[in-house]
């Protein structure tokens, strides 16, 4: 039987301004991601942009059931109705603060698992099968 172990080569590079120093990889606020999923999420968030601006959506519970009413009518009516419900305005600013925070708070939950990636895999040479 023969056991054959492989050694990983390291390469060593020496840099101009300290060649001492070990490398640490350059820790960034907001992690990089791919090219194409940068461009897949910049383009889910127009699409929930133009969504919330422009789209029509069919009511399905009040008054309107069965009626088809934009994005933006059925907010204001929300907000509206707190109002008449006696809410605050403060109270209303806060909804609606807290419903843009979502919507942001998506949006960069979504940048960041774009930007995960596999960890490296290592492999010692007690992982081969003994016989």
């Amino acid at each position: 039987m023969v056991d054959a172990t492989i050694s990983p080569t390291t390469r060593e590079e020496s840099h101009a301004l300290g060649s001492d120093a070990p490398h640490v990889p350059v820790q960034r606020f907001i992690p990089a991601t791919r090219r194409v999923l940068a461009i897949v999420w910049g383009g889910l968030m127009l699409g929930l942009i133009a969504f919330i601006a422009f789209a029509t959506v069919r009511v399905g519970a009040g008054n309107w059931i069965g009626s088809r009413r934009p994005v933006r009518e059925i907010w204001s009516g929300f907000t509206a109705y707190l109002v008449e419900e006696g809410a605050s305005p403060i109270l209303v600013t806060g909804v609606t603060a807290a419903a843009v925070l979502t919507v942001l708070g998506a949006g960069v939950v979504l940048w960041l698992a774009f930007a995960l990636e596999d960890a490296p895999v290592e492999s010692s040479p007690d992982d081969t099968t003994e016989q």
